[in-house]
């Protein structure tokens, strides 16, 4: 290369680093604020990407996730939830997940069934629910909030600001929007979950397969999944990549019979089934049904009581 093609590239590269540095200069207020914004969004933002909950307890526990509860519409069997409710927060070694869509809030659709359907106003709705959260907050080890057209969101999404991360703070149950990570540490050994309220790549013919691939695209290397939306309970357990896959599809509340808007894209359930996830204290993951998992247990231990006790990323009061 020649010296005068050298000095040029050279005066070149002079003149490109004085106008990046008066382009730092003019710019430099609004890089501050926005500086400053990210770290004001990272300590306020009440959705949380990942939460780690450390539970001291010598016997198994459960981890059941309970969701699309829809209260408000006229499908859902109100009493079949508060009995469960109730039968879930008295029990000492189950602790909940809540996965999205606790009430109706069907409030912006062009389906305008969807909104005759429902039997109590949104407020009325929100206010229930909080009933339900304020029995046993410490027993919720997290929530799911979503965003977008979900129903929790579609007030919120009107004005930026969730109503429900905001509801989940107020009684120090951490929040993870749509989609986040759920850590359990029983006894210093550590499980690793993806939950999503919404999740890609469901399938008709397999309803486990959109919490299969949260597993292997998302999230990879957790020990479990755990997905909702789509009113179809399912769980698994499969051998994939060398490793044991732990899945569950949440059930929904709308049983007593099948809604209109429903009926467009699936056909909802007429029965009720809970699956859970049992975690032992030596790094061992079990799928059941709710009801056998408390019968198992209940045979492990005979009767024995528990001494069990939650720590870790708990708000506490």
């Amino acid at each position: 290369m020649k010296f005068r093609e050298i000095f040029l590239r050279n005066k070149e590269k002079k003149k490109l680093e004085e106008k990046f540095e008066k382009f730092l200069d003019e710019t430099g207020e609004i890089l501050n604020l926005y500086k400053a914004g990210q770290r004001a969004w990272d300590k306020y933002d009440m959705e949380r990407s990942e939460t780690t909950v450390t539970i001291n307890s010598k016997e198994p526990i459960i981890i059941l996730p309970v969701g699309d509860l829809h209260i408000g519409h006229v499908a859902v069997d109100i009493y079949e939830l508060i009995a469960n409710w109730r039968e879930f927060l008295k029990a000492e070694n189950i602790f909940l997940v809540l996965m999205g869509d606790y009430v109706e809030w069907f409030i912006l659709s062009a389906d305008v069934f969807g909104i005759f359907e429902q039997i109590l106003s949104p407020d009325m709705q929100m206010r229930f629910f909080e009933k339900m959260l304020a029995v046993a907050p410490e027993r919720i080890l997290c929530a799911m909030a979503s965003r977008g057209h979900q129903h929790d969101a579609q007030a919120s999404s009107q004005v930026g600001y969730s109503i429900m991360a905001n509801t989940f703070e107020k009684y120090g149950i951490p929040c993870l929007g749509n989609m986040g990570r759920l850590n359990i540490k029983l006894n210093g050994i550590e499980y690793k979950g993806a939950l999503a309220h919404h999740s890609r790549f469901h399938s008709y013919h397999n309803r486990n397969h959109s919490a299969h691939q949260l597993m292997t695209v998302e999230f990879q290397g957790v020990d479990f999944a755990i997905t909702a939306h789509k009113h179809t309970m399912a769980m698994q357990e499969q051998w994939f990549g060398g490793k044991l896959e732990h899945t569950i599809v949440c059930p929904t509340y709308k049983i007593k019979k099948k809604d209109r808007y429903s009926k467009k894209f699936w056909n909802s359930p007429t029965f009720l089934r809970h699956y859970c996830l049992v975690l032992y204290p030596d790094k061992k993951i079990d799928t059941m049904r709710l009801q056998v998992a408390k019968q198992y247990i209940q045979w492990l231990d005979n009767k024995e009581p528990k001494d069990i006790r939650l720590e870790g990323d708990k708000i506490k009061k």
